[in-house]
């Protein structure tokens, strides 16, 4: 399917690099902070936002849009001004803003654009899944045909181009109610296509070993079966019974004992240690914040942080303890309404099953945000899903 609107095709164009622009590529031109390369896919981004706001013309831009950006651009530049590392600062604070302003600048778009945009999102995440399975048993092999080396084992939890494990895990969980949705609504022979793709989607994430990303799958399933119609009877039934098999099956050849292992979890007490490091900067700097990048850089050397003899590590894991102990509570509310104004705009949709997809996505990010900082330290994954929300939030004409 193709756009007829054909600035879209810019989206896509920043998608397909952050998915699979190796980064060898990614982190060439431009220069290093303390001696870490920068992503280029910045280079990218601002070149859409161009785009977009050439295209936008004369249309208005919602009040709740104009003031979050206006009070996180604030917060930015206090941080700037408090900061040890102006550079590790700036950077951070591009992670922020850049997505919020591509999201902010979205065209009205038909509903057959929208369409066209879920069906490319499928397409990618099952190929992304493939190459995710191949990944975990070959990795090495994969390695070494970039020229990179690296030590055989039977099986690896396969960081990619977009990022880690946990990353390639949270991308796949934000594309699994795209397949649900097309599924439900795809005639006989198509709906094969979708159930592969959802097959290879499940079994990519288990694959992965993220136990976040692994609940997630599941609560996206449960849901689905609860709130989804689907056009053929019984369609709902075969998707999970299919997708327990196939668990049962990954379970004869994969080693899933850190998913199903509850000891290994709780011997795992990094997290935690992140989690109170982040809480006592929160508590320290409440309403306004430690300032971003102050303490949690995005580009680091060793990952083990002391602040006032609290010992825990450079990522927080926790998306909403990352901005409550960089922006207080203040920043932490501001940001909160830039994404509730997405929020609102999915459910203003006509379509209750798009209505229903754009709610599993809000609750795919939101849910994932509790043990993972991807939304707002990971440039890539950001990117790719301020554009999900993007297009979901477009005002769509028939």
């Amino acid at each position: 399917m193709f756009y007829k609107k054909r600035m879209l095709w810019w989206y896509e164009v920043l998608i397909l690099y952050a998915l699979f622009a190796i980064n060898r590529i990614k982190y060439k031109l431009l220069p290093s902070i303390d001696g870490k390369p920068l992503n280029n896919i910045i280079i990218l981004a601002l070149l859409v936002l161009v785009v977009l706001l050439i295209h936008r013309k004369k249309q208005k831009y919602p009040a709740v849009d104009v003031l979050s950006i206006i009070g996180i651009a604030t917060f930015c530049i206090l941080s700037v001004l408090r900061t040890d590392s102006v550079g590790q600062s700036l950077y951070a604070c591009v992670f922020i803003l850049l997505p919020m302003l591509i999201a902010s600048n979205t065209p009205e778009i038909e509903k057959s654009d929208f369409l066209a945009f879920l069906n490319h999102m499928a397409l990618y995440a099952s190929v992304y899944a493939v190459i995710t399975i191949i990944a975990v048993f070959r990795y090495a092999g994969l390695m070494q045909m970039i020229g990179n080396i690296y030590s055989a084992k039977s099986q690896v939890r396969a960081s990619l181009p977009l990022g880690s494990s946990i990353t390639v895990s949270y991308y796949l969980n934000l594309s699994l109610p795209i397949l649900l949705y097309l599924h439900s609504r795809a005639e006989k022979k198509k709906k094969l296509l979708f159930l592969f793709g959802i097959i290879l989607n499940v079994a990519a994430t288990f694959l992965e070993l993220s136990r976040s990303s692994v609940i997630t799958t599941v609560a996206i399933i449960v849901l689905y079966y609860l709130f989804y119609k689907d056009r053929q009877r019984g369609g709902k039934f075969w998707i999970v019974f299919i997708l327990a098999v196939m668990f049962m099956i990954i379970g004869q050849f994969a080693d899933l004992s850190r998913i199903t292992g509850l000891s290994s979890q709780l011997k795992d007490n990094s997290r935690f240690s992140a989690w109170n490091l982040a809480l006592a900067i929160f508590r320290e700097y409440p309403i306004y914040g430690s300032g971003i990048a102050r303490y949690f850089h995005r580009l680091w050397h060793s990952n083990v942080l002391y602040v006032n003899n609290v010992k825990g590590i450079i990522d927080p894991h926790s998306t909403y303890l990352l901005l409550l102990s960089e922006l207080g509570i203040l920043g932490f509310a501001v940001y909160a309404f830039f994404f509730g104004k997405r929020i609102k705009c999915i459910f203003k949709l006509e379509d209750k099953g798009l209505v229903c997809t754009g709610a599993l996505v809000v609750f795919t990010i939101l849910f994932n945000g509790i043990a993972g900082s991807q939304l707002i330290n990971e440039i890539n994954y950001a990117l790719i899903a301020y554009t999900v929300l993007a297009f979901f939030s477009m005002r769509k004409t028939n």
